[in-house]
């Protein structure tokens, strides 16, 4: 399968160039690029597993199964907590029995504590954090993007992405979000997450899958 990669700055428009480029006048330490020394994270979808790793030995410490397929995976800023969006048992366009819920797992005891019910939305599935701890959630099949907060397990707000969202890239600042829409929207949904609205489409005609964003918030990358 072909990969096509897009580099997004100066090509959204000089608006977006401005924005992003006054992000690297303050340097701001990015949630969503998280690094420490006590352990990794894995999300095994297929095997319905989280899965937890010695970053030293790479040997397996422990895991647990989650009710069905989890997909994607944010870390809170103090590292205390992860959680991660149980997606459904299909996969992207084939998707019969989607999930609605967002698993908690303490990093400490390396359990599952409990869990963020989104509905009526439905098919969680990319995840970003920001510094406060607010999760941004793309609902692929509700075509939503969710603002939470988890200390309340409560939706702040669902904005309207236009495409099926699936994955997605949070800006070190939390100023704006990038969601790919794969091939139900040929371009990537830019969403200012202040104002909680569409502010452009970049253009990718081959379709959109993973994003992300640099850790200083200066460009941000998608793949097809």
């Amino acid at each position: 399968m072909r990969k096509h990669l897009l580099l997004f700055a100066a090509a959204v428009g000089v608006i977006l160039f401005v924005a992003l480029a006054a992000v690297t006048a303050a340097p701001i330490v990015d949630p969503n690029n998280p690094t420490g020394a006590h352990g990794i994270i894995m999300i095994d979808k297929v095997g319905h597993t989280i899965r937890f790793f010695d970053p030293t030995t790479l040997k397996e410490i422990s895991s647990f199964e989650t009710t069905v397929t989890p997909h994607d995976v944010a870390i809170s800023p103090d590292h205390k907590t992860a959680y991660a969006p149980i997606y459904g048992d299909g996969i992207y366009g084939r998707n019969t029995h989607p999930g609605h819920e967002i698993a908690i797992v303490d990093l400490e005891t390396r359990k599952q504590t409990g869990t963020i019910d989104v509905s009526p939305y439905i098919a969680p599935h990319g995840i970003q954090v920001d510094q406060n701890g607010t999760l941004y959630v793309t609902c692929d099949l509700s075509r939503k993007l969710l603002v939470i907060d988890p200390k309340k397990r409560s939706i702040i707000a669902a904005i309207d992405n236009e495409g099926t969202g699936h994955w997605i890239a949070v800006l070190p600042d939390a100023s704006k979000a990038y969601i790919t829409n794969k091939n139900d929207r040929l371009f990537v949904s830019v969403i200012d997450l202040k104002t909680r609205q569409i502010v452009a489409r970049v253009p990718a005609p081959n379709g959109t899958q993973g994003v992300v964003a640099s850790p200083d918030g200066s460009r941000v990358f998608g793949h097809g």
